[in-house]
């Protein structure tokens, strides 16, 4: 298997230059000693090439200890230093952004063989299918994917493990390595599934994660480790339900918005518990708006029909009124633009997709949950506007008065997917702290270019984008630019070094 060049540059992989953290999984550090050959191997007798050749195949078959080439590295133990660099590590170390901090110490507790780490490597295995050529390594993935998946399946059979961390973690992973893959096989022909198959296997994982969240109860807040682990992985699933599911979705009524409370907030902010407070509010307005829907179809009384869905609508209107200027109370909270100019950068070219920068990247998921938010609650209000269009009761004027209000919504859905594409460059780590493009970006340095992505925070703009991807309200131009921000983000990916030192 030989290394191909990354899309940064080439990189040269030496494998005795590692220097993994230590945490657990062993790893080869010499190469074995030479086996000696002795003298009775060898027969006194004349023999002839074919018999020269049959007592090679011989020995081979029958010495266990026959000297091969030594493998230069344990490939799993390389696997899962890779993941634990770029998902834990990196982010911590890079970026102050400790959200899977936790994960080394329990993947260790685990042990090898366990169903998370089989999941993690899958998902490191993915990562790294395009810093090599050929297929062996996309197969490789596959297997272990489909090992990771048997594994946890019986887990969720077994009474006593079902809701342990060890298959919680699994199910999540393995949620994680769907979303690795669509974006590595964006728009890739032969490899890309529909976006509709993307979104069902993803959303299956994400919803198996939620049941069992639910059914390991108090028990997971035990330890501040566990407590931790059910914060970010509460947050994440209701945010990915809260976008994988339609605003005309009953699946809205199992996300269990109302346990949230403002000391769950991992920044201990008035700003955030306002963008938070937002989000749950779009949230519970979408679950009785589906529960309405459901019910028009079985009523015909369509004057109440047409002044509820008026009450909503104004409700709906007034919540997003009120977050005008929400990240002005405190300092340090804005979405503020690029400070240098994009010329001589990458993004001199894609000028759209490099918009802003944050302070944080918790601010930035702030900023990603708001706008999500927005553009979620204007689906919503546009299916009641179409709705109050279609019915017997509309009048003329009504119509025309709907169809302006739709119109008015489409330009606030194109809002909010216009600033989630601006994310992108931040998203992906090639923007400073300081608000100006880094080396990554301009090339500076040809041969230093592996600026290591913030692989969390990119991958929490992936599923957004996607929603407004499959969006019957975003423009031609916009569903273009985020087929380009996916592929960025899949470069990014690609351009990580291989060493996890």
């Amino acid at each position: 298997m030989k290394p191909a060049q990354a899309a940064a540059g080439p990189t040269t992989y030496d494998a005795t230059q590692i220097s993994p953290p230590q945490y657990g999984y062993p790893i080869a550090t010499s190469a074995p000693q030479r086996v000696p050959i002795l003298s009775s191997q060898y027969s006194v007798e004349r023999r002839t090439p074919d018999d020269a050749e049959h007592e090679k195949v011989k020995r081979e078959k029958d010495s266990p200890d026959q000297l091969h080439s030594a493998p230069k590295y344990n490939v799993d133990h390389q696997s899962i230093c890779f993941f634990v660099n770029l998902f834990c590590y990196q982010g911590q170390k890079r970026y102050d952004f400790p959200v899977l901090d936790f994960l080394p110490s329990m993947m260790e507790d685990f042990g090898s063989d366990s169903a998370a780490s089989k999941a993690a490597l899958a998902v490191s295995r993915m990562s790294l299918a395009d810093q090599y050529s050929g297929t062996d390594v996309r197969l490789q993935t596959g297997h272990e994917y489909g090992e990771a998946l048997v594994m946890a399946s019986k887990r969720l059979r077994d009474p006593t493990k079902a809701y342990d961390d060890d298959t919680f973690l699994a199910v999540w992973l393995l949620s994680t390595y769907e979303a690795v893959q669509s974006i590595l096989n964006h728009r890739r022909i032969g490899q890309t599934r529909t976006l509709e198959e993307e979104w069902q296997s993803h959303i299956s994982h994400v919803r198996g994660a939620m049941q069992l969240m639910k059914m390991r109860g108090s028990s997971q807040l035990r330890t501040p480790q566990g407590e931790k682990m059910y914060r970010v992985f509460k947050a994440a699933i209701q945010m990915r339900l809260f976008i994988l599911n339609s605003v005309t979705s009953r699946e809205f009524d199992e996300m269990e918005m109302d346990v949230w409370k403002e000391e769950h907030e991992f920044t201990p902010s008035k700003t955030a518990n306002t963008a938070t407070a937002f989000f749950h509010k779009v949230a519970r307005l979408i679950e009785k708006i589906n529960a309405f829907l459901f019910a028009r179809r079985q009523s015909d009384d369509d004057e109440a029909f047409i002044k509820q869905a008026n009450e909503f609508i104004s409700y709906g209107e007034s919540v997003d009124k009120e977050m005008v200027d929400w990240s002005k109370h405190e300092d340090y909270w804005d979405s503020m633009p690029i400070q240098s100019p994009a010329k001589g950068t990458t993004w001199a070219i894609y000028p759209t997709l490099a918009q802003c920068w944050f302070f944080s990247p918790w601010v930035y998921l702030y900023w990603i949950r708001f706008h999500i938010g927005r553009l979620k609650l204007y689906e919503a209000l546009i299916e009641l506007s179409q709705m109050n269009a279609t019915s017997p009761a509309a009048t003329e004027a009504t119509k025309l008065a709907d169809s302006l209000q739709i119109e008015s919504y489409k330009l606030h859905i194109r809002s909010a997917a216009s600033a989630l594409i601006g994310m992108t460059a931040y998203a992906i780590g090639d923007v400073s702290n300081r608000g100006t493009f880094n080396s990554a970006a301009s090339g500076k340095w040809p041969g230093r270019t592996f600026q290591e992505i913030n692989v969390v925070a990119a991958l929490q703009l992936v599923i957004p984008l996607k929603a407004c991807l499959r969006s019957e309200h975003t423009t031609a131009d916009q569903k273009g630019a985020i087929d380009l921000a996916i592929t960025h983000i899949g470069d990014g990916l690609r351009r990580q070094p291989l060493h996890v030192a």
